[in-house]
Formats: C-alpha cells, sequence, structure tokens
C-alpha cells in the first residue's frame, strides 16, 4: 500500500510560505520561514515584470537591486531591517524582518484620533529613523501611514525603501517626469518633478502625524486632481477646527512643516518631532525614553503663547507653575490632581488668560512706507477706525441717559396719575441688532461704519449665564465687554456665529484688540468663514499685530475675503514681515486675491 507523501509548503525561492501578510499594486507580502536557520520572515514580492515593459528580466532586476539597496544598507532599530534581494523566475523578491504587529493605517482605521501623547511617542520614532536614513543620502519618498508599522510594544518601523533613492540619483532622475509617491502626503516638489532633498520626506511626516491626530489628511478632496490642487495652494485644513482641544500653537507648527517653500519647513525630523512636542508641553526626552506607548502617563505641560516668533517678551513667570511636574522618574510621572486637566480645552484656555507683557513699542507700520502713496490712505483708516470707537462711546452714553429719562418718566407717571397711568410693559420678545423696536421700548441697537454703535445697558450679560443661554443682544453686549473672561469670549464668539447673530461683524472692532491672541484668533477666522467684506479694513490692523499667529491668520482672513482693497497694504506688509509662517501666509494671501503667483 502507498503511502502518500507529505504535502509540502509553496516556496519562492528556499523560502517557504506561511501565509499572505498584504496585498498591493506592486505585488504581494508573504510570511515565510527561512527554513535554513528557522527563522520568520517577510517575503515581498513584485510582478513579474514584461519584457515589453521593462526590456527583460534581468534589467528590472538590476533597477529593482538599484533602488532596493538603499533599505538594504540601512540598519537602525525604526527600520526594518532587509536581508536579501534576489529572483525566482521572473519574480523578484525581498527578503525583510518579520515584526508583529499593525500597520499605523490600520490603527487610524481602526481608533480615528489618536491621543496626543501616543501621536509624539510614535512620531520621535520615525523621525530618529528618518534622521539616521538622511544622514546616509537616502531619501524615502513614499512616508505614509501604510508605510509605518508598529509591534506590540509601541516600537515604530518604516517600510517599504522600494522606491527610495540616494540623494545624487535623485537629483539625476528628477527631470524624467515620473510622479513618485501617495497624493494626499507628497511634497509640492514631488509633484513637480523637481529635485528632491529630506525636506520632501519631512512633508510627508508632518501629513501623517496631522492624520493621526485628527483622522483625516491635511490637504482634502475626493479626487487625485483635487487633493493635488489644494497640496500646491496650500489650502490645508485647520488643525484647532477638527481638534478643538490641541493649541492653537502646534497649528502653527504643522503649517511650518507643511509649508509649500521647501525651505521654510523644518530641517530634519528630530526637530520637527521636538516643536510639536514643545508646543503641546511635553518633554521629548520623557516621551522618547517611555517603554511603550500605552503605559505613558499623561505628561503635565504648559501651553505656549505662540508658535511662531512674536515681537512680544515672555510673560514674568509665576511663584506656583499651572502644571507641577513632580520628581518621580519618568516611567511615574504624574500630574497634580488639584489641577485642571491639561488636555481639557475649556481649562485651557482659562489658564492662558492673563495679560501680556509688550516690549517698548515698535516702529509705527507707516514709517517704511514713506514713500509709498499708499501710506495716507493707511492712516486715513486708524484714523477713522478711532473716530468711530470715540463716537460709540458717546452714543453709549446718549442711550445709557435716555433710558435713565424714560424710565423717570415712567414712574412720575405712576405717581400723578395712580391707577389711570399705564405703566409701559418690558416687552419679552427678543429684539435683534437693527430691527425697529415697538414704540414703548428702548431704542434699538444701531449700527453704523463697522462698530456697533449702542449695547443696552439693560441687556448686560448675567456673568453667571453660559453664552449659549444668552439673547442675541446679550451676545453682542458680552463682545463688547473688554473686561470679560477670555474662555467667556472665545464662547461668545462661537455662540454668536452659530447662531448668524446680526451685528456680530459690526461688534468685532474689540474683540480683535482684546488681549488675549486667542480672542482674536478666534475672532478673526469667524469673520473670516461669514465673509462681510467690511470688515476688511479691521482685518488690515491685524496685519500690524503684535503677535505674528495673529497676523498670519487676518492674513489668510483677508485672502479668503478676496477683497482687492487690501493687496495694496499685503503688499507692504510683506515686505516688512520678520515672521516666516506670517510671511508665508500674506504671499498665499496675495496670490488668492490677485489669481497668479506673486513675484518678490
Amino acid at each position: 500500500m502507498a503511502v502518500p507523501l507529505p504535502q509540502q509548503k509553496p516556496r519562492i525561492g528556499k523560502y517557504e510560505i506561511l501565509g499572505t501578510l498584504g496585498r498591493g499594486s506592486m505585488g504581494v507580502v508573504y510570511k515565510a520561514r527561512d527554513p535554513e536557520i528557522d527563522r520568520i520572515i517577510a517575503l515581498k514580492t513584485l510582478r513579474t515584470f514584461s519584457a515589453e515593459a521593462d526590456q527583460d528580466p534581468d534589467a528590472a532586476l538590476e533597477r529593482f537591486r538599484s533602488e532596493a539597496r538603499s533599505a538594504g544598507s540601512l540598519r537602525h532599530p525604526n527600520i526594518i531591517t532587509v536581508f536579501e534581494i534576489n529572483r525566482d523566475g521572473d519574480t523578484p523578491y525581498i527578503v525583510m524582518d518579520y515584526v508583529e504587529g499593525e500597520s499605523l493605517e490600520a490603527i487610524i482605521a481602526q481608533h480615528g484620533r489618536l491621543d496626543p501623547i501616543v501621536v509624539l511617542f510614535y512620531l520621535l520614532q520615525l523621525a530618529a529613523g528618518l534622521d539616521f536614513a538622511h544622514g546616509r543620502g537616502v531619501i524615502h519618498r513614499d512616508i505614509k501611514p501604510g508605510n509605518v508599522h508598529v509591534d506590540r510594544h509601541g516600537r515604530v518601523f518604516i517600510l517599504d525603501f522600494g522606491v527610495a533613492f540616494f540623494r545624487d540619483e535623485l537629483s539625476q532622475n528628477a527631470s524624467s517626469g515620473a510622479v513618485i509617491g501617495t497624493p494626499g502626503y507628497m511634497s509640492p516638489e514631488q509633484i513637480l518633478s523637481e529635485p528632491l532633498d529630506n525636506h520632501t520626506d519631512l512633508f510627508s511626516l508632518a501629513a501623517v502625524a496631522f492624520e493621526c491626530l485628527t483622522g483625516k489628511r491635511p490637504f482634502a478632496g475626493d479626487t487625485f486632481t483635487d487633493v493635488i490642487s489644494n497640496i500646491l495652494a496650500g489650502n490645508l485644513l485647520s488643525l484647532t477646527e477638527l481638534r478643538p482641544d490641541l493649541p492653537l500653537a502646534l497649528e502653527a507648527e504643522f503649517e511650518k512643516a507643511l509649508s509649500r517653500q521647501r525651505s521654510e519647513r523644518f530641517h530634519s525630523a528630530t526637530e520637527l518631532a521636538e516643536a510639536f512636542c514643545e508646543a503641546i508641553g511635553v518633554d521629548p526626552a520623557a516621551v522618547r525614553n517611555s517603554p511603550s506607548a500605552a503605559n505613558l502617563p499623561s505628561m503635565p505641560r504648559k501651553r505656549k503663547s505662540s508658535g511662531w516668533k512674536s515681537l512680544r517678551s515672555e510673560p514674568a513667570p509665576k511663584a506656583k507653575p499651572e502644571y507641577a511636574r513632580t520628581e518621580e522618574p519618568v516611567g511615574a510621572a504624574q500630574v497634580d490632581p488639584g489641577l485642571s486637566n491639561p488636555w481639557d480645552h475649556d481649562s485651557r484656555r482659562s489658564n492662558i488668560e492673563k495679560p501680556l507683557q509688550r516690549v517698548a513699542p515698535r516702529n509705527n507700520p507707516g514709517d517704511m512706507f514713506t514713500q509709498f502713496e499708499g501710506l495716507q490712505r493707511i492712516t486715513a483708516i486708524k484714523q477713522a477706525q478711532t473716530e468711530r470707537e470715540s463716537r460709540s462711546l458717546k452714543r453709549l452714553t446718549l442711550v445709557f441717559a435716555g433710558i435713565c429719562i424714560a424710565l423717570g418718566s415712567g414712574l412720575l407717571l405712576l405717581v400723578i396719575g395712580g391707577e389711570q397711568a399705564a405703566v409701559p410693559a418690558t416687552p419679552t420678545t427678543e429684539v435683534r441688532v437693527g430691527v425697529t423696536a415697538p414704540e414703548t421700548s428702548p431704542p434699538a441697537v444701531s449700527v453704523e461704519e463697522g462698530v456697533v454703535l449702542g449695547v443696552p445697558v439693560s441687556d448686560v450679560a448675567p456673568p453667571e449665564v453660559a453664552p449659549s443661554a444668552l439673547t442675541d443682544r446679550q451676545l453682542i453686549g458680552l463682545l463688547v465687554d473688554e473686561n470679560a473672561a477670555e474662555a467667556r469670549l472665545v464662547d461668545a464668539i462661537q455662540e454668536a456665529k452659530a447662531r448668524s447673530v446680526v451685528g456680530l461683524a459690526e461688534a468685532s472692532v474689540l474683540p480683535l484688540k482684546n488681549r488675549s491672541y486667542v480672542v482674536r484668533v478666534e475672532m478673526i477666522k469667524t469673520l473670516a468663514e461669514l465673509g462681510d467684506k467690511r470688515v476688511v479694513p479691521d482685518l488690515m490692523l491685524r496685519l500690524d499685530d503684535q503677535d505674528s499667529l495673529v497676523r498670519g491668520h487676518a492674513a489668510r482672513a483677508l485672502g479668503i475675503l478676496g477683497d482687492r482693497r487690501a493687496l495694496g497694504y499685503l503688499t507692504m506688509r510683506y515686505q516688512k514681515e520678520d515672521s516666516t509662517q506670517a510671511k508665508s501666509a500674506m504671499k498665499r494671501a496675495i496670490e488668492r486675491i490677485q489669481g497668479f503667483p506673486f513675484a518678490e
């Protein structure tokens, strides 16, 4: 009787195929075993090259070896190890180290937005691997979540150096016209087939970090063309709109990392990752040395006042810091339970409510423009602004006096006429700004020349009532209250925007001058969404704000509104701007308004 032979497992080369790990457009990745040393490996195959496509299989394999040798020359804890490059018949394959875990793409798909500390833990490891590769002249060119593998202990590995090139080869092949990379993560220079350097990987790394934090790629688009157009136009999604719990300083760092101009980006991956840590307020060394992302403590942090270089001096240190660090080891760091949660958006906004210390006043913004005809126009705008504010205060006083006289007259009629005197009833219906009020009501709030000219003092917002419970008139009254708390003003702006309150644009004058840069930025972003071009002169004045973050948001708002009145002053202010990020925002605004590239 014949004994059946044991069924042999399929092989590629000498390697026994145990299963399939993944499939892609270029081939298949298998889980395999090296029978000689009994080691589990990952085996990546490429599709069979035809003679028509690549002349002959040997030439195709030689090309594959030339491209893949970049990965084989790298030995780093955060780069997957390549053991062998060979061919089985007409099928080239790469033998790599096998690591149990899952791709970062799968993690994002499963969990959506990731915790910022976990993202920083991954990002610092990716940065170490990329800087190592860049130090040896290797550019990856396809950094994306699918090419990042995370093992069970949170250790990160960079995969797929198959499309990588050495820096000298990149410059030689830049003119080939082939665009290599993944839409949504490609840098502008990749799209334009320009010579590449390490900055292209840094752009992609920032795009990966953005997706980890928000669950969305930084450049939106339903089609390839839309995505590429947004990358080339610099139409970056707002980080703080997608994640309101993250600080504005981190959004500024993302705008730098994803800048269209490579010279404006970070110069190393580690510099990028540490800047992100600083923006969030955690210690990079503490995050980097943690054995596992899952065991990372909630790191105490202090919010930065601004991610861009500011022209104001730093606030004087307080006797007791907002979030005190303990003297325990890194793995046991704790947040003082008596303090508010540093990840809570509302508590963080209230913690930064402090007056700004300013350096000596800057030169008059118009000093450098004395040779331009636009100086008189800018000066006239500022003088008109001052006059409008003066008239506003006078009319507020008159409205208050009128209300007092009306109340006094009513009381007098009540005393003289007794029961026959009719006492005017207080209207119960809400009276919106600009709506004609009943004859028995106080004069309605009038609006003129971009400012609120009369907020009824009878509609003062009660301090214990949340902005969402206030009437429209009370919201307007809260917005023009210079003594209101920062967090309350921000909530009021958001509530007024959600309701489309009449008079919001006119009431924006005082929030735009608020001592808190957070309030100023929130008001500017709201005005950009409203699309009311009457606020263009006020936004132009914000181009001279002491905070570069505010100046950048003002420029972006002017670009969105697209009013050509701002073009001249944007151009003048661009020449004087000393912040790289604000200057870049002004340039994009100019290009958006005029419709063609800005020639410096």
